[in-house]
């Protein structure tokens, strides 16, 4: 089969062979050993820019089952036929040493492979080397060779599939007899002391399909890996005793053993054998499951009839203001009566679940009531609570004949001043205490490293799930009845695309039965399935959603409303700039000074729009000037942005080389518009600018604007380097290839890429500046073509391959020392460097930030929403960085100049004290040279350094005027300038943005247990930041700092936020951890690849007297016990339209964005969704680039069935775009600061985007 034809899918090992000779009575598998059981691995399929590709050539049972074999001598006899032989022929040569990805490339690779398959013959006489050659340049010719000889081998395995039996035995002979020829004699043969022989049986096996399978999500590259792994199988027989063992007689080759699907990549593993948990001694099912179900319910009976009924209601309405819960008047008993084993026990349980702790009220009266079927009468009974012993009400609840169980309750008030009351009757352990006491048992104990029994009677086996062959052996009985209920693993097809499938049965009725009788196989039918348990376990009256503040009690017209709408959308847009006289003085100073103002807005408006001669179109400004060189458009603050930023790189802007460029006739009416407005731009040249906009504005176009701009006035033939995070690399791309083609040129910097018609530069050509012949001109500073050209790479990739290479093997401390005394060869190379998400490189002590001062850029652009994002320190190294160019040419201008009062002015401003800074730079002339001074390190430390009582003004007034001086920085509430004095809001180009908190509500046994595990927890944080050397409370502050960071305290934190989003989520952390697991991400990539669903999360956490699940909605009901939040997403999923189909007459888009706190919660979140047959899926720290964006595309189509997407605020906010399909983001727990959640929601907040915010407490 050739790569491109996707082929069925099929497990592994039950592959169809083609007809052939029957073996051997002596062969038959049956007598066959089982090989060893499988290693667990975590290979991935074949994808380019992946790692952990399927590597086996030394494990012979897993490459057997990776093939499709079911035992070993399969394996051996098609490793020595001849399509395998032949194509050895020349692979041996190049492999050794030889990585799969440069080989991979050119398969991937158009041009490459048409190249590689016109070579008919002798590959080795096409693509020849010198061992004089470069080492990249042998490995490029080698590659090619490997390439060609995999090319060829999966096209005659496709001839030996159909050619016959005796053909096949002949060629396979004829190529044993060339390989003897070619080894025989050689080093091969010389270290195992004899030469080759090959058994006498020349029948080949006939491999099974070699792919892909599609249906299994390979694609074409697995077909290549398969003869690649079967290549070097093949060489690796040539070392120690294998090939004794393996081929030389007959008997070694069927001497072979049976391999099973389990020693199979995951991916091809059947999913009923991929994932049969061991639980069999987890208590999966507890004795009184086997019990008949026992459902009650409790009825509160309060009104005037009731004793002391006044009195109750007092004790409530003060309850109220406490603000304590009130319990609801019918509810579901949650547990099995029969459990209990005292009567006060149950009661105790009652007041529980009423809350009579908190409202102050205790039993009056308990009467159950129920149905005794006499014969074919049901008559009505009950008994009292209080008075019959408990021997005779469990005997009630026992009774077969015995039904519709009902609990009244009637309360009365006590007195809570009497400190002998005791409320509770039973002093042992209640039966709703045991899970919560369980836990608290072991947290509490955890640092004497002891386990409470209920918890440690488990093993690692018996939580952790793991791979088990399905064999002839019949499953354990405590798992039969498990596998009927608890469906571990997902099914097949949601391993390939994003929509939540329902579970299968083997009947339809059965499939009925488990979603309450609807067909969720269709849309209609699993919408109305969805809609019916929301709107019943979540009704609208449960949450509050608090947004609109008008009073209740007024009747506003809708005019009014709508005004009072738009004034509360014009305070959010402007709160970041106003400044409230009587608020904080220090909070707002800091504010003032940090935050975007118009200062920082950039030049007039209407001179920009001139500069580039733009024109309106719709909402946007077209350039005609720029037509020829990029098809974007842009809003207009984005063209002042762009020239603000490139008058602070230039300081002017040569009108006349600015019209050459552009080829514009220099005498025509547009060239003049062109040169008056250059002529009135103007800004002091500080060679660096900061783009600190929020999220939102579009810093990318803004950027490559600039750079197109600046590749136009520069007078250095130089290529700009554009460095990003690795998670952007691809979108920025993107977006060159797509928009900017005419004007800037990329070059691709960062490993190999399948993207087509991008030139790169690989590492060992960036680390020794040898570029090959057709990117010489880079470093050509004669050659125009050069300053066209932006080198993209990614902030680790730049840091590999422009340090020397002698310094890498040096330790951090060394290194950073030595850097300095070493000239690096990429000094002076670049021209421009832009920096997004600049905030990675602020910190000084790095060696990044290190390089990339000493790589002396022309000028430097640094883009980021967060310049400062944990304290005023962070600023420090960007405009140090920034800045330094531009000081030093003013101290220089100083020295050189002849005008005293210069140089009076200089020697006063360095000698001012920090409070008088700001007076004396407001003395100074607009164009003064001198302005420049406050981006002095010196004066910057200083500022940071200051005592505590005026830290805060001098901090603000030294960093407003850095800020003024270096950076563009816009908010919705900035407004921009024309010449005539005119000002154009933003705020009226920003769609509103509705911010909502949703209340969230735990009932009473929620609230309580989790009460009681974050009281176990806090105290926890408490005790070890106590205990840290590092917490230090008296300790004064230092300006700039952020805190002292401290292990201490972290774990009970990540649990808190744990607890936060599921008492049920912590009860699985807490069982993890007690048997030496955790819930890290590399167990939850672990468990993502294995497909666990809700019905393992319920098998592990759920207690004895806890419901046993018939449904998916009973399943999902358990998990949503304890969990508010997810609760309130499904209300939200439901209120706005989310699960119904796509309906553009909504009006909105029907997507939500999640931002969680922790990986752990987020994986929860997409489980518990998908249960619910709602797309859903966590970006997670296990996806590459490539998966990021197929994952983030998918998001975007509206169409998609992936309808959530969840993030965590660490890695999940930076390089997102979302607002293409996604104006909901659900803000599940806060973040680490306002920057991080500002991040997260801008995701999807762009300039025409209408955006609902909810934030969930």
């Amino acid at each position: 089969m050739s790569p491109g034809k996707g082929t069925s899918k099929r497990p592994a090992g039950s592959a169809d062979l083609n007809p052939g000779p029957p073996p051997a009575k002596e062969n038959q598998i049956s007598t066959k050993k089982a090989a060893q059981p499988a290693k667990t691995t975590n290979f991935i399929q074949a994808r380019l820019n992946r790692k952990n590709w399927v590597r086996l050539e030394d494990h012979e049972a897993m490459l057997t089952a990776y093939l499709g074999f079911s035992n070993t001598t399969e394996l051996r006899k098609f490793a020595i036929s001849w399509p395998v032989l032949r194509a050895e022929k020349y692979f041996a040569a190049v492999c050794k040493g030889l990585r799969k990805d440069p080989a991979f490339t050119n398969l991937s690779n158009d041009h490459a492979l048409k190249e590689i398959t016109a070579v008919e013959d002798s590959p080795d006489l096409r693509w020849t080397w010198a061992k004089s050659d470069a080492k990249q340049y042998q490995n490029g010719q080698k590659a090619k060779i490997a390439a060609w000889s995999l090319i060829r081998m999966v096209r005659e395995l496709q001839e030996f599939q159909t050619t016959s039996s005796e053909e096949n035995i002949k060629w396979t002979q004829q190529e044993r007899c060339d390989f003897l020829d070619r080894h025989n004699g050689d080093d091969y043969a010389t270290r195992i002391g004899e030469d080759f022989t090959f058994a006498q049986d020349a029948s080949p096996s006939r491999p099974p399909e070699m792919g892909p399978l599609v249906d299994l999500g390979e694609s074409d590259l697995e077909v290549y890996n398969r003869c690649w792994e079967v290549l070097r199988y093949l060489g690796s027989a040539q070392y120690k005793n294998n090939w004794v063992n393996r081929f030389a007689t007959n008997e070694a080759l069927e001497n072979g053993v049976l391999v099973t699907p389990a020693h199979a990549p995951q991916w091809m593993q059947p999913l009923s054998q991929q994932v049969l948990p061991n639980l069999s001694k987890v208590t999966q099912s507890f004795p009184s499951d086997n019990d008949t179900p026992v459902e009650v319910e409790v009825h509160w009976v309060h009104g005037p009839q009731i004793r002391d009924y006044e009195e109750t209601k007092a004790a409530l309405a003060e309850a109220k203001l406490r603000g304590e819960k009130k319990p609801s008047s019918h509810f579901r008993f949650p547990w099995n009566p029969c459990l209990f084993t005292t009567v006060q026990q149950f009661r105790d349980c009652l007041r529980r679940l009423l809350n009579c702790n908190g409202l102050a009220l205790d039993l009056q009266s308990v009467e159950i009531k129920y149905h005794r079927k006499v014969d074919e009468d049901d008559i009505e009974e009950q008994a009292d609570g209080f008075s019959q012993d408990w021997s005779s009400l469990k005997k009630i609840f026992q009774s077969p004949e015995n039904t519709c169980f009902i609990i009244e309750v009637c309360l009365q008030p006590f007195d809570t001043s009497d400190s002998m009351y005791s409320l509770y009757e039973d002093t042992e352990t209640a039966l709703d205490e045991n899970i919560i006491l369980a836990i608290s048992s072991h947290l509490k104990t955890a640092a004497a490293e002891k386990h409470d029994e209920a918890i440690s009677r488990a093993s690692s086996e018996l939580i952790e799930p793991v791979s088990q062959t399905k064999t002839a052996k019949a499953v354990p009985e405590e798992l039969a009845d498990l596998e009927d209920i608890v469906q571990f693993a997902g099914p097949d097809k949601e391993r390939t695309g994003y929509a939540a499938l329902p579970r299968e049965f083997d009947t339809a009725d059965e499939q009925l039965e488990f979603y309450n009788g609807y067909n969720v196989t269709t849309a209609q039918g699993r919408l109305k399935w969805q809609q019916s348990f929301i709107m019943e376990y979540m009704p609208k009256s449960e949450y509050q959603i608090a947004a609109n503040q008008l009073p209740k009690n007024l009747n506003a017209t809708q005019e009014e409303l709508k005004a009072f709408i738009q004034a509360e959308q014009d305070a959010h847009h402007t709160a970041e700039s106003e400044v409230q006289p009587k608020a904080d003085d220090d909070y707002y100073t800091l504010q003032g000074a940090f935050s975007a103002s118009d200062s920082r807005c950039g030049p007039m408006l209407d001179l920009c729009l001139e500069l580039l001669l733009c024109e309106k179109r719709g909402d946007k400004f077209h350039s005609d000037l720029l037509e020829e060189f990029t098809s974007s458009d842009f809003y207009d603050y984005q063209i002042v942005g762009s020239v603000g930023m490139l008058l602070k790189l230039l300081g002017t802007i040569d009108g006349a080389r600015l019209i050459a460029a552009t080829k514009l006739n220099p005498r025509s009416v547009k060239a003049k518009r062109v040169s008056a407005a250059a002529s009135k731009l103007w800004h002091r040249c500080i060679h660096g600018a900061l783009l600190a906009d929020g999220t939102g504005f579009g810093k990318t176009k803004q950027c490559l604007l600039t750079a197109l701009l600046f590749s136009f006035l520069t007078e250095e033939n130089k290529p700009a380097l554009l460095v990003v995070p690795a998670s952007l690399v691809y979108q920025w791309l993107d977006e060159i290839q797509t928009h900017w083609l005419s004007g800037l040129h990329p070059i691709l910097s960062y490993g190999r890429t399948s993207v087509t018609n991008v030139e790169e530069l690989s590492k060992w050509e960036m680390a020794t500046l040898e570029f090959p012949d057709h990117l010489k001109y880079l470093l050509d500073q004669q050659d125009p073509k050069a300053k066209q050209a932006v080198i993209l790479t990614s902030y680790e990739t730049h840091k590999s391959r422009t340090l020397p290479e002698a310094l890498q093997k040096e330790t951090r401390s060394t290194r950073m020392k030595n850097l300095r005394n070493v000239k690096l060869p990429h000094s002076g190379k670049f021209g421009l460097l832009i920096a997004d998400e600049a905030h990675k490189i602020k910190n000084k002590r790095t060696i990044l930030w290190a390089l990339l001062s000493m790589q002396d850029f022309s000028a430097s652009i640094f883009a980021t929403a967060t310049p400062m994002f944990n304290a005023v320190r962070d600023l420090i190294g960007l405009v140090e960085m920034l800045g330094s160019r531009a000081v030093q040419d003013m101290k220089n201008n100083v020295e050189r100049s002849g005008d005293k009062d210069l140089k009076a002015a200089y020697r006063k401003i360095k000698k001012a004290r920090l409070g008088k800074i700001k007076t004396e730079m407001d003395k100074l002339a607009h164009d003064s040279p001198l302005r420049v001074m406050v981006l002095d390190s010196s004066l910057i430390r200083m500022a940071v350094k200051s005592k505590k009582g005026s830290r805060h003004g001098h901090v603000a007034n030294v960093f407003s005027l850095v800020l003024d001086l270096v950076a563009i920085q816009r908010s919705q509430g900035s407004s921009l300038s024309n010449s005539n004095g005119q000002k154009i809001l933003l705020r009226q180009k920003f769609k509103n943005v509705v911010c909502s908190t949703l209340s969230l509500r735990m009932n009473i046994m929620e609230r309580y247990e989790y009460q009681v595990q974050h009281r176990i927890y806090a105290d926890q944080y408490v005790a070890e930041r106590a205990k840290s050397a590092n917490f230090n409370t008296a300790k004064d502050e230092v300006a700039g700092e952020a805190v002292p960071f401290s292990l201490a305290g972290l774990k009970p934190l990540r649990s808190l936020k744990v607890l936060s989003c599921s008492t049920k989520l912590t009860r699985l952390d807490v069982r993890q951890t007690a048997v030496g697991l955790n819930t890290n991400t590399p167990q939850l990539i672990k468990w993502r690849d294995m497909g666990l669903t809700s019905e393992w999360i319920y098998a592990v956490v759920r207690h004895e007297g806890e419901r046993k699940i018939k449904t998916a909605v009973d399943l999902i009901m358990y998990l949503l016990e304890g969990a508010p939040k997810l609760r309130a997403i499904f209300y939200l999923l439901q209120q706005n339209k989310i699960l119904n189909p796509v309906d553009s007459k909504l009006g909105s888009h029907q997507k939500m964005l999640i931002v969680e706190s922790c990986p752990l919660n987020a994986w929860f979140l997409e489980v518990v969704l998908m249960t619910a047959l709602v797309g859903a899926r966590s970006l997670n720290a296990n996806m590459n680039d490539a998966e990021r964006k197929l994952l983030v595309d998918e998001f975007n189509d509206p169409r998609s069935e992936l309808s959530v997407m969840i993030i965590t605020y660490d890695i999940g906010s930076v390089g997102l775009n979302l607002h293409k399909a996604c104006n909901l983001v659900v803000l599940a727990a806060p973040g680490n600061s306002w920057s991080q959640e500002a991040q997260a929601y801008g995701r999807c907040l762009r300039v025409w985007c209408h955006i609902q915010k909810y934030f969930l407490a």
